[in-house]
């Protein structure tokens, strides 16, 4: 199964300078199986004062959308 993974300013950090943000882990074209434990999202923004984001994770077969807002800690 195909997965798309976006990730995008939300909230009130919409108003600050947009960034490139790079997927750090997993790396393109990583697989789990079905019975692994999902895998922990790492990325970097390179514009340091964005504070929150939301991830869409779109799948390759049609399934409905996971959203999820993050925040930086």
């Amino acid at each position: 199964m195909r997965l798309l993974l976006a990730l995008v300013l939300c909230g009130a950090a919409a108003a600050q300078p947009q960034g490139r943000i790079t997927i750090e882990y997993p790396l393109d074209g990583s697989l789990f199986p079905p019975d692994f434990a999902a895998p922990t999202f790492l990325f970097r923004d390179s514009s340091g004062s964005n504070t929150a984001w939301r991830a869409i994770v779109r799948f390759g077969d049609g399934g409905a959308p996971l959203r999820i807002d993050a925040e930086s800690r």
